[in-house]
């Protein structure tokens, strides 16, 4: 399923719409500017045809982490053509999308790419500035460089595997190797992913309306026309980017399990 959602999601369309998506949000010259997220389910419905979208969440587990890693995997080469160590594209599909770039935003800025379990990001950086950027811990670096990270974010360079990275340069590093697609079965997930809860289970303060609001409904009314089987869906799609297996952060993998608990409950009592 992997390879059929890759014949998708061409380099050429995800970038065009991820520098759509930026217009509007540039932060060249704000030190902690962070752009906004772009879900998921957003993108994959502008690439995948709705048949294999469709069968792919009816495949359980498998389906929704072949979707997560496809729309990550082609977000993380995009990423390291801009920082040139992508040596398997095309020298000529480099020169394209950096002058389509740099017409629209001018010969000194570059754009950045990232993601978290949120959604996929768009930013820009001026050249000759630290490219680091981790959408959950660091949204920017202001250092001047030669290189393209200061010496402090060198491990950064996530093609390189130097320890002291972030999370985003963690999660690159395991998108960017399709191998890493293969490591986890249809058992493997669901049990990963349940007896973590199991150890973390706490009893939340959150209320209703903090739930909906994480998981972008606006009203109960929208919920309950939503129903079980899209709230599920939503929570699968967060669940295999959000776990700390795979670069997320237990505190946070433990919130949306909480909100998820919380709105499920309120859908099954009425």
């Amino acid at each position: 399923m992997i390879a059929a959602l890759l014949q998708w999601m061409d380099i050429e369309q995800l970038f065009a719409v991820l520098v759509d998506s930026h217009q509007g949000h540039e932060n060249v010259d704000l030190p902690m500017a962070r752009p906004p997220a772009i879900p998921d389910q957003i993108l994959l419905k502008k690439f995948v045809p709705a048949e294999l979208y469709r069968e792919a969440m009816q495949a359980g587990w498998m389906g929704v982490h072949a979707l997560s890693f496809a729309l990550r995997h082609r977000a993380t080469q995009l990423q390291q053509i801009f920082h040139l160590s992508y040596q398997d594209v095309e020298p000529d599909l480099r020169q394209c999308l950096l002058e389509s770039w740099q017409r629209a935003r001018g010969q000194d800025v570059l754009p950045l790419f990232g993601f978290s379990p949120l959604g996929i990001y768009a930013s820009s950086r001026r050249v000759g500035l630290c490219r680091a950027f981790d959408a959950l811990s660091l949204a920017f670096c202001g250092q001047a460089t030669s290189e393209i990270f200061c010496e402090p974010h060198a491990a950064e360079a996530f093609w390189l595997s130097i320890a002291g990275e972030t999370q985003q340069a963690i999660m690159f590093r395991y998108y960017a190797d399709l191998k890493n697609f293969s490591l986890y079965g249809e058992a493997d997930l669901e049990t990963m992913l349940g007896t973590f809860w199991k150890r973390y289970r706490i009893h939340s303060t959150e209320d209703l309306a903090q739930a909906m609001d994480y998981f972008g409904v606006r009203d109960v009314q929208e919920l309950r026309d939503a129903g079980a089987a899209d709230l599920r869906r939503k929570f699968l799609q967060l669940s295999l980017v959000h776990h700390p297996d795979r670069g997320g952060d237990d505190q946070n993998f433990v919130i949306l399990q909480t909100h998820y608990q919380r709105l499920k409950h309120y859908l099954e009592a009425g």
